[in-house]
């Protein structure tokens, strides 16, 4: 019972000095080592760490070698036979020992202990299991009464001879060998093939895919060993639920997976449940952040390079990564699907076609006030709420999302003589112009609650404006009151946007309406830092004179750092900022950067 289970047994470490096994991980590690390191997606170990848990391991590894030495003269440590590897009896009846201590339960001590005894087989109850069952009273020897003796009985052997052989019984063998292993392996061969002809109907193009599934479903079920494919067989019967287009039932297959996997290792599965389980969360309820966060921190163990990458795993908080798989996961998800003939998904965003379609008339048509303020009265709920998709946006910022690139697009057309305009058709140019205008109007209609939306990234409509250097729509948001120091899910404000995209005409605006720049993004960076980081001359110089900026201390230390390396690396990193969505200054700026932090350093001292 888990109340009698007590630390490693005293005797085991001088049994190991009297034999000389086991040395290298007494010397490198003692009773009072731990690892510095948390389990979770966004706490990498460190790499001191990691080589200290190699060591540990090899040492371990070495330490079983020469146990088997000592235990079993002339055996190999990679012998599968209990019968000749001692030592691997030994770790069968270590393993088959915390089982049936874990099966006789909690509760009262005594009717655990009696639990205990009758969870022992009669082969185990002779020999050495003796010593540790309860006597006749009906309790159970403290550990280290047990200790005690084992040592004792160590202590008192010759070091130079033979461990003696407590498996003479022949009625102490291993459960191990007691087991048909070649059985074992035949079903579990058979279960696997079943399985695989289950996924490769599931994956045909067979009219029949339907029945065949569910057939090989029902023989997994009835077969008598199916408990050790439990999680394949949830997994398999989820894929059919969603073919089926039963979502309901795919979600109860889909955990009931998992719970199968938290009872044992069942490799891949517990992967791809996790992974088809964020793909259904995100698209069936994406704004259920804990159970979408749960699934993903399963299925992140074992991302692909590319795509921890992509999600910038480990670099940006979670919730960012995850709104980044989130937003592949839903795109992908119908793809995992596949619907069975007949069966069809409607799109998420399905509910609202209706507001879209009068959305791009109002907009082509360029409306007047009183025509926008009607649309804005009879879709007041629908503008308000965030659509029914994962990347949590509204009506009102999707369309300032799309509406840079409509304009553009436009724009850029090359006219022809049927778009050269006449009295009832607008030129290309006309057209883009009269659209961007209406867009204007319709912002400044909406209320502020509207215009501070966030996106799934908690991106606003000031970033995007700031981005796209937009100083006109930056000037009409400011205008209204909207919110200046909203943050993204990187901490960033709509100030680091204009600094990002360079916009000096848009980073006075913010700051001439009370933007803070001392916020600092998820990475530490404030105003300042960013813009000495991109060679912004004109940025940091305005934030030097800015009393609300303050700059002093680490922030100036941080920000002449990045700059200086910038600088002095110019051609190597600007390659990997483009890349990011950065365009750097010119090297020339960098250098008065540097200028400029080094005169404030000076004042400063």
């Amino acid at each position: 019972p888990s109340h009698h289970v007590r630390s490693p047994l005293p005797w085991s470490r001088s049994y190991l000095r009297v034999h000389e096994t086991g040395s290298r991980p007494e010397r490198l590690f003692n009773d009072a080592q731990v690892f510095a390191y948390k389990p979770e997606v966004l706490a990498p170990p460190s790499t001191q760490t990691v080589r200290r848990l190699m060591l540990f391991a090899r040492s371990l590894e070495q330490g079983w070698k020469d146990l088997v030495a000592v235990l079993t003269p002339r055996v190999s440590p990679h012998d599968p036979d209990p019968m000749r590897n001692k030592a691997l009896q030994l770790a069968e009846l270590f393993r088959l020992a915390f089982l049936f201590t874990f099966a006789a339960g909690k509760g009262n001590t005594k009717v655990s202990d009696g639990l205990f005894k009758q969870a022992i087989p009669e082969w185990l109850q002779q020999g050495p299991f003796k010593s540790i069952l309860p006597n006749a009273t009906g309790q159970l020897p403290r550990a280290e009464e047990v200790a005690a003796t084992l040592t004792e009985r160590i202590r008192l052997m010759n070091p130079d001879a033979e461990l003696p052989d407590v498996f003479g019984d022949s009625r102490m063998v291993s459960a191990a060998s007691a087991r048909p292993e070649c059985t074992i392996a035949q079903v579990r061969t058979q279960l696997r093939t079943l399985l695989q002809k289950g996924y490769g109907a599931w994956e045909s193009q067979s009219r029949n895919r339907a029945i065949e599934v569910r057939k090989i479903l029902s023989r997994l079920r009835e077969h008598q060993h199916a408990d050790q494919v439990k999680a394949d067989i949830h997994y398999l019967a989820a894929l059919d639920a969603l073919a089926r287009g039963d979502l309901d039932d795919a979600a109860v297959h889909l955990k009931d997976g998992l719970t199968a996997c938290a009872a044992g290792n069942f490799g891949w599965v517990e992967s791809a449940l996790a992974r088809l389980s964020f793909g259904l969360q995100v698209s069936a309820a994406p704004f259920n952040r804990n159970e979408s966060e749960k699934y993903f921190r399963i299925f992140s163990r074992a991302l692909a390079p590319d795509e921890a990458q992509r999600w910038r795993l480990g670099q940006a908080p979670l919730e960012y990564t995850m709104r980044l798989a989130a937003v592949e996961a839903a795109e992908s998800f119908p793809r995992s699907c596949r619907p069975y003939p007949g069966v069809a998904r409607s799109h998420p965003m399905q509910g609202s076609v209706e507001v879209f379609q009068e959305l791009a008339k109002l907009m082509l048509s360029g409306a007047d006030e009183n025509a926008i303020r009607v649309f804005k009265r009879t879709h007041k709920r629908a503008l308000k709420a965030k659509l029914r998709d994962v990347r949590g946006d509204t009506v009102f910022t999707m369309l300032t999302k799309m509406m840079p690139n409509l304009v553009r697009a436009m724009q850029d057309m090359t006219p022809f003589d049927g778009m050269r305009g006449s009295n009832d058709l607008p030129t290309a140019a006309e057209l883009s112009d009269r659209l961007r205008q209406t867009y204007l109007r319709f912002v400044r209609q909406l209320p502020v609650d509207h215009l501070s939306a966030q996106d799934y990234l908690g991106q606003t409509a000031l970033m995007f404006a700031a981005e796209q250097k937009d100083r006109e729509l930056t000037a009409l948001l400011l205008e209204v009151g909207i919110e200046t120091d909203q943050q993204d899910t990187l901490g960033r404000t709509a100030l680091h946007s204009s600094i990002r995209s360079g916009s000096s005409a848009c980073f006075e605006l913010l700051l001439d309406h009370g933007a803070n720049p001392k916020i600092q993004t998820c990475e530490g960076k404030t105003a300042l830092v960013m813009a000495a980081e991109f060679g912004r001359a004109r940025f940091v110089g305005r934030l030097l004179s800015e009393a609300r900026a303050k700059p002093e201390g680490r922030e100036l230390h941080e920000a002449h750092t990045l700059a200086d390396r910038n600088s002095r690396n110019y051609t190597s990193v600007l390659a990997a900022y483009r890349e990011a969505g950065v365009a750097l200054d010119c090297r020339e700026k960098f250098a008065d950067v540097v200028d400029l932090l080094k005169g404030r350093f000076k004042r400063t001292a």
